[in-house]
């Protein structure tokens, strides 16, 4: 028969006390370490990917006149450029295979228009002669030598094929003319100006002087700011060179009318 043993009580001492609270301060303190660590790596990880996909593409790469360009703005730039470039190469390379695309008909049609205007360089092959030219030359060819077109999307081409250089000394006439009575400040002379820019630069490519559309807006356009910044000159003029002495005589007509 087993005997019963009795328990005896346990004894907490001061050097127990002090163990214990020893042990609970360093889990404590192994507790504030991990958190602390655990919240640091977070805030780098977030961080990384704040500053990878928003901070980093804001910052300027590069300075141009004053104004920073953001690497998001640059790399658009680069990839747009990139796939420009692809698919000139891929246009020239259906040229060069006499395959029909944008690129390479443009091609075509500046080749044979030089040929055109160096068949007639001075006078050129008349009015509407541009279609007729590129019949001729298409009879008998296959693939981009056989298009037919009546614009050879080239302003001084189109110019030159029908008139020769006597049609291009009048068209760059008109342009010089019209950026010169532009040359002033304001509202008017800016949209002017920017008007007869915007087609000098796109007459690169095309003939927009001959479609109905672009040539109508560049009629009006010119037209109409020609027209405001003539009339603000004008006024200008007259108030400079009006006496202050002879203000009031100005608003007086030549039969003693006041003016209103």
């Amino acid at each position: 028969m087993a005997t019963k043993q009795s328990s005896t009580p346990k004894i907490v001492t001061k050097k127990h006390i002090a163990r214990l609270e020893r042990e609970r301060q360093q889990v404590r303190l192994i507790q504030i370490i991990s958190i602390t660590a655990i919240a640091i790596v977070v805030l780098l990880v977030g961080y990384g990917i704040l500053d990878t996909t928003y901070l980093k593409l804001r910052k300027p790469v590069a300075v141009v006149n004053g104004e920073k360009i953001a690497l998001n703005y640059w790399q658009e730039r680069v990839q747009f450029t990139r796939i420009n470039l692809a698919n000139n190469l891929q246009q020239y390379q259906y040229y060069q295979q006499n395959i029909p695309r944008s690129t390479g008909e443009r091609l075509e049609y500046w080749q044979k228009s030089l040929g055109f205007f160096a068949d007639a360089p001075l006078t050129g092959h008349g009015t509407g002669s541009i279609q007729h030219l590129f019949e001729q030359a298409a009879a008998g060819q296959t693939g981009l030598a056989a298009e037919i077109t009546k614009n050879p999307h080239n302003q001084t081409l189109s110019v030159a094929v029908q008139w020769g250089i006597a049609g291009i000394a009048v068209l760059y006439a008109m342009w010089m003319v019209h950026l010169l009575l532009f040359r002033g400040q304001g509202l008017a002379n800016w949209i002017g100006l920017l008007v007869v820019v915007q087609n000098l630069v796109s007459s690169l490519f095309n003939a927009h002087l001959f479609d109905f559309v672009e040539g109508w807006m560049y009629v009006l356009g010119v037209g109409i700011a020609g027209g405001m910044s003539l009339g603000a000159r004008r006024r200008s003029g007259e108030s400079r060179g009006l006496p202050v002495g002879n203000a009031r005589a100005a608003c007086v007509d030549a039969s003693g009318h006041p003016r209103l």
